[in-house]
């Protein structure tokens, strides 16, 4: 198993989507903040599905701010 860690400080997320596009199992997703009224008020962060991670680090080396690191648990 596979931990992804994403350090949200450095991520730009919806901008970029880099790891998202990357990932050969698809784990990885944008986070919608979404009001009242269901509109997005923003879209960031990358979510991910620890249990699908396959340890290839494609997220973590296509990253262009090094805001992934991948490590095996």
């Amino acid at each position: 198993m596979y931990i992804v860690e994403v350090n949200g400080e450095t991520c730009d997320g919806a901008e970029c989507m880099e790891c998202i596009e990357g990932c050969p199992v698809e784990m990885l997703g944008l986070v919608a903040y979404v009001n009242g009224n269901g509109v997005n008020k923003e879209i960031s962060g990358v979510i991910t599905d620890m249990a699908d991670c396959i340890g290839c680090l494609a997220c973590e080396t296509v990253c262009p701010t090094e805001s992934i690191k991948v490590t095996e648990y």
